[in-house]
């Protein structure tokens, strides 16, 4: 009856899987049915330089998005997150760190390839949030904007330009 009222699985202890047992989370007045409840922190940890993870169909570019990652380089160059382009050619995008400074390349509707690069003087060892943001709101020509943030610092530096022409992708590896 408990089970029936909670709707949870009579034959599972831990029915959302998330290694709390069902009549712990109810006492606890958590969901038994909902994993993230109550809410966990999460991170996924590359340990070494050369790990990543890699999504094999990474989306279709076709309007505003924000790539954004909390990193602790070590090394002053190296890629945050590149999309490569399933035919080939020209990366749909990069977010890297070149001798320290953050760098957004982008494939643009007309197959030209454009770079911002943000003077940031990213060093190694140090936590960093990075992220490029791509404002391109239908009729117009859009605005990207790189930023990098130190909380240790409290401190932003950002980088705009327009985008001259949308950024474009087709399906393709996300890394």
């Amino acid at each position: 009856i408990q089970e029936q009222v909670a709707g949870t699985h009579p034959n599972d202890n831990d029915t959302d899987d998330d290694l709390a047992l069902d009549g712990v989370e109810v006492a606890q007045g958590s969901d038994p049915l909902d994993s993230l409840s109550p809410l966990k922190n999460g991170v996924l940890n590359l340990a070494a330089a050369s790990d990543y993870l890699e999504v094999s169909s990474g989306p279709v570019l076709t309007g505003s998005m924000t790539v954004e990652a909390w990193v602790k380089a070590s090394a002053a160059s190296g890629i945050i997150v590149e999309k490569l382009h399933a035919r080939g050619g020209n990366k749909d995008f990069v977010l890297e760190l070149v001798a320290g400074d953050l760098r957004f390349t982008y494939r643009t509707e007309d197959g030209l390839t454009k770079i911002l690069t943000l003077d940031a003087n990213i060093a190694t060892g140090e936590w960093v949030h990075v992220a490029a943001i791509v404002d391109y709101p239908d009729g117009t020509d859009g605005l990207l904007t790189v930023t990098a943030y130190w909380a240790a610092r409290n401190q932003t530096q950002t980088a705009q330009t327009d985008l001259q022409g949308g950024i474009v992708g087709g399906v393709g590896v996300l890394r």
